[in-house]
């Protein structure tokens, strides 16, 4: 029962990634307002850079799912 629960979540896994591979990733801009109900998933800054740039997918309040690039400031220290 455990393995085809596992089997089952990482087939969704996998399909849910490449479902955000086919998803044009829209560029946030200062002050769009977005309809976020539920994140997927945000990609890691770089915390040795002092500017990075990040993905998040998330699916807005009718059940569309997006994804939005922007820019985050990171720590910029390396120790």
């Amino acid at each position: 029962m455990y393995k085809s629960f596992l089997i089952a979540a990482l087939t969704f896994t996998g399909f849910a990634a490449h479902a955000a591979d086919q998803i044009p990733v829209e560029h946030y801009r200062y002050g769009t307002e977005l309809d976020i109900a539920k994140v997927i998933s945000q990609t890691a800054p770089d915390e040795f850079k002092d500017v990075s740039t990040v993905q998040m997918t998330y699916e807005d309040s009718k059940g569309v799912v997006h994804v939005v690039e922007y820019e985050v400031v990171g720590t910029g220290h390396t120790g």
